[in-house]
């Protein structure tokens, strides 16, 4: 029988990065939620848009727009020195974005501030400066990275005082919220493990321009039957303001 062999592996900046990520989220007890949504009108709108908004862009603003209006979803459970929620006045989103640090891939959060107030080329090209502009000179990506670095202890107790302590520096460090797309690739994942009281992700659409699209919240924040009728605003805004928006940079753009 062949002997069994092998080596070791540093932990490379990057998988510190993610490992530190989930560390901090692993006592949020996270609970999914999803809604089939018919967006065929939405799709057929956005297929004849020049410019053409991304899927990405069009949930971002979906979403921060049904935040903005229920002070609910902008709530944080804060563990310490006593139990308790701390309300954001504004959203500051971050989208989960893949770059290539040092030769790897590094996810990397894109914080955008108010997105409800912004036109959905805006978001766009807020998005496309994420993925394309050199990693070293976002100062978001810039401050991860050099977390990641510290030792261990001090990784640990910054992301104590972040989740348990500093509300406010919580969610201007990490975001109010989260959105996590891997549609595009064409799978999507099921659950997320995330430090955000409230995350968003979506499947690949269906022939029929049906889709389903998944809230991870925080359980000790709201409640399933919320979150329902959330995800049923957010559809609602898709097929109404948003797609409004969609057509009318599309006759923008032919004038």
């Amino acid at each position: 029988m062949a002997k069994m062999t092998g080596h070791f592996v540093g932990i490379s900046t990057p998988r510190r990065m993610i490992g530190d990520f989930l560390q901090a989220s692993r006592h949020i007890p996270t609970i999914v939620i999803h809604r089939r949504m018919n967006l065929a009108a939405l799709v057929e709108a956005r297929e004849s848009s020049l410019p053409r908004p991304s899927w990405c862009a069009i949930f971002t603003k979906a979403f921060a727009s049904v935040t903005a209006e229920h002070a609910e979803l902008r709530r944080v459970y804060v563990s310490l020195p006593w139990p308790r929620f701390y309300e954001w006045d504004a959203n500051h989103f971050s989208i989960v974005i893949e770059r290539d640090y040092l030769g790897e891939s590094a996810l990397f959060l894109a914080r955008i501030r108010s997105p409800e107030t912004r036109q959905l080329g805006e978001i766009d090209a807020l998005i496309q400066d994420f993925k394309c502009r050199p990693v070293e000179e976002i100062a978001g990506f810039r401050s991860a990275i050099r977390l990641a670095k510290m030792p261990r202890l001090v990784r640990i107790l910054a992301w104590s005082l972040l989740m348990n302590w500093l509300p406010r520096a919580r969610g201007k460090q990490i975001g109010t919220h989260g959105i996590s797309v891997t549609a595009g690739m064409g799978a999507t994942a099921l659950n997320l493990i995330t430090p955000w009281p409230f995350a968003l992700n979506y499947d690949v659409f269906s022939p029929d321009g049906s889709l389903d699209v998944r809230m991870t919240f925080d359980h000790r924040v709201a409640d399933a039957a919320f979150l329902a009728r959330a995800l049923q605003e957010m559809e609602q805004k898709l097929l109404g303001p948003i797609r409004n928006e969609v057509l009318s940079t599309h006759r923008r753009s032919a004038a």
